[in-house]
């Protein structure tokens, strides 16, 4: 469009020239826009730069392998040579992973020989402690042990076996 207009009126036949006003709010608007602009702009650009960088790192970066949960064939074997107990394979594979290294380097390192050393010990201790209730043996004494127990002081632990054996003892000279 021109700057200068014609505008017709439909029911009139003259004719009509337009201009438009030009104030100041209308050019302090534009000049808003375009510093709106340059600003999104340069905030684009920064933006595509950075992601460009971050780009070119993660190709030069190598690529990080996350660890498996599952033990491979190796290290399976390494546990199974090497008499790991079962409830000391997940303390050797965080071990492992926590220090980069395979399972098998793992069970060479001294850290572990000693805990698994240790833990076998306290085992074998558990093992070979009596750990469940104890019972007294059920055993019967005599009546002529029985006697000769009181007769001495002793705690005889069932009174009614002696008075038996007291009143055995009496009835057997009769």
């Amino acid at each position: 469009m021109n700057e200068d207009e014609i505008v017709l009126d439909e029911n009139s036949n003259t004719s009509e020239e337009v201009t438009p006003e030009v104030t100041e709010e209308s050019e302090t608007e534009q000049t808003e826009e375009t510093v709106d602009w340059k600003a999104l702009a340069l905030k684009e650009k920064q933006r595509a730069d950075n992601l460009k960088i971050r780009a070119e790192k993660a190709e030069k970066a190598p690529a990080r392998v996350e660890p498996s949960t599952s033990l491979g064939a190796n290290d399976l074997v390494a546990l199974m040579n090497n008499k790991v107990h079962e409830d000391d394979v997940s303390e050797v594979e965080e071990y492992a992973r926590f220090k980069k290294i395979t399972v098998s380097e793992a069970l060479k390192s001294s850290v572990m020989k000693t805990l698994l050393s240790e833990r076998n010990e306290q085992r074998d201790i558990a093992n070979a402690t009596n750990t469940g209730p104890s019972r007294k043996s059920n055993t019967k004494l005599n009546d002529s042990t029985l006697l000769k127990y009181a007769r001495e002081g002793r705690n005889v632990e069932d009174p009614v076996a002696l008075a038996e054996a007291r009143w055995a003892e009496k009835n057997k000279g009769k």
